[in-house]
C-alpha cells in the first residue's frame, strides 16, 4: 500500500527537511522507501510505538541522480519519513513511502540484545565475536525431558539384554532333537528347521520345508516363470529384459508456452485500469510476468490478477517495478504457481499516474 502520509514531490532549498506524519502500519510486515533527487541528501527511518515518541530511527546516504530504493523489517507499530537536503537546493524530489504484506531478508547492524517475551524467554544476542546466541527457557525445559526419557529407554534396554543372555544359557528343552554344526566363523552352531506354505496356497495347510543344497545355499525353483518375449508381452509398459535389445527410452523434453506482450503490447494503462488483454493460462503450472513501462515518475504498484472461471478474479502478486540506474523505463517481474486457475490479467494500481507504453508478458510451462 502506497502511504498518504508519508510522499512528497515539492523540491527542497539548501539544507531543507522534509518531515512525514507517523502513520499506523502495525498489519504491515516491511516498509520500503523510494526516492529521486538531482542533490545528495540522507533519508531517516523513524518508527513509534504510540505515534508520537521516536522509538528507532535507521539514516541513509541518498545520492543525487541516482534512484534510492531501500526495504527494512518494521520495528513498531507507527512510522514516518524525514528527508534532510544537502547545502544546495533541488531541481527535482520525490520520495514515496510504500507499506508490504512480505518480509525482506533480516539484517543484523550492529545488534547487542534483544529480548521477546511471547511464548517463551528468548534472548538474542551478538557479541564481540559476532556470534548470534538464541536461549529459549521453554525449550531447554522440553530437551530435559526428552532427555530423562531417552535415559529410561536405555535403561530398560539393559533388562531385555539380561533376559536374552538367560535364554542363551538355557537351550535343554531342545538340546538332542536338533543337530550342532560349525562353519568357518560359527563353533557348535545350533540346526534351525524352517518350513513355509506353497506360493499361492496350493499345497493347501500343510507346511513344506525349504530346499537346501548340499554348500548349504537355499534352493530357488523358477521353473514356473516364463522366459523372453512372453514375459513381455505379460509384462507392464516397462520390462527390461537381459536377452533383448537395447530399451530406447525418450525423455520429454521442456515445454515453454506463452509469448511476447501477450497481456499489454506497448499501449497506456490509465488509473486504476486493466491490461488490453486476459490471457488463458490453464494449461501452465508455472508463471513468471515481465513488466515494463516509460514512467519513471511513478513509484506505484502493479496488480497481478488470477481467475479460476473468467469472471471472478484476485489480486495474487504485486509487482513494484522501479527505474534502474541510467535508465528511463520501469521494470519489474514476479514468478509463481498458478495451478487451478485459467485467467491472468493486469491492473494498474495508482490512483493519479497513467501507466505509459506498457509491455507485459507472461510465460509458463506445464
Amino acid at each position: 500500500m502506497t502511504s498518504k502520509l508519508n510522499i512528497s514531490n515539492i523540491p527542497l532549498p539548501e539544507n531543507g527537511v522534509y518531515t512525514g506524519d507517523f502513520e499506523f502500519s502495525h498489519s504491515y510486515q516491511s516498509i520500503s522507501v523510494l526516492i529521486n533527487t538531482n542533490v545528495n541528501g540522507s533519508v531517516k527511518y523513524h518508527f513509534s510505538n504510540d505515534g508520537e515518541t521516536i522509538y528507532h530511527t535507521e539514516e541513509f546516504n541518498i545520492i543525487g541522480n541516482t534512484s534510492f530504493y531501500k526495504t527494512v523489517v518494521k520495528k513498531g507499530s507507527y512510522f514516518r519519513a524525514e528527508y534532510i537536503n544537502a547545502g544546495v537546493a533541488q531541481d527535482t524530489f520525490k520520495l514515496i513511502t510504500i507499506y508490504r504484506k512480505d518480509s525482506p531478508d533480516i539484517e543484523f547492524d550492529n545488534l547487542d540484545t534483544v529480548n521477546c517475551k511471547q511464548s517463551g524467554e528468548w534472548s538474542f544476542s551478538l557479541g564481540e565475536t559476532s556470534n548470534l546466541y538464541v536461549s529459549d527457557a521453554l525449550t531447554h525445559q522440553k530437551l530435559d525431558g526428552i532427555n530423562s526419557n531417552i535415559f529410561s529407554v536405555k535403561n530398560n534396554t539393559s533388562d531385555t539384554a539380561i533376559n536374552t543372555l538367560s535364554i542363551g544359557n538355557d537351550t535343554s528343552n531342545i538340546d538332542g532333537k536338533m543337530s550342532f554344526g560349525s562353519n568357518n566363523t560359527l563353533n557348535n552352531a545350533q540346526q534351525v528347521l524352517l518350513y513355509g506354505l506353497t506360493s499361492g496356497g496350493g499345497g493347501g495347510n500343510n507346511l513344506h520345508s525349504v530346499l537346501v543344497t548340499g554348500s548349504g545355499h537355499v534352493v530357488c525353483d523358477v521353473d514356473n516363470f516364463p522366459n523372453g518375449q512372453e514375459t513381455m508381452a505379460l509384462s507392464l509398459p516397462v520390462t527390461l529384459a537381459s536377452d533383448q535389445s537395447d530399451i530406447n527410452v525418450k525423455q520429454n523434453g521442456v515445454v515453454n508456452l506463452g509469448s511476447y506482450n501477450n497481456i499489454n503490447n506497448n499501449s497506456n494503462i490509465s488509473p486504476g485500469e486493466l491490461s488490453t488483454l486476459t490471457v488463458n493460462i490453464a494449461n501452465m503450472r508455472d508463471v513468471t510476468v515481465t513488466y515494463s513501462d516509460i514512467s519513471p515518475d511513478n513509484f506505484d504498484s502493479v496488480g497481478v490478477e488470477v481467475s479460476g472461471d473468467s469472471v471472478n478474479f484476485h489480486e495474487v502478486r504485486t509487482l513494484f517495478p522501479f527505474v534502474q540506474p541510467g535508465d528511463s523505463n520501469r521494470s519489474g517481474f514476479v514468478s509463481f504457481n498458478v495451478s487451478g486457475f485459467t485467467s491472468l490479467r493486469i491492473r494498474n494500481k495508482s490512483s493519479v499516474y497513467v501507466n505509459s507504453n506498457v509491455n507485459c508478458s507472461v510465460y509458463g510451462s506445464p
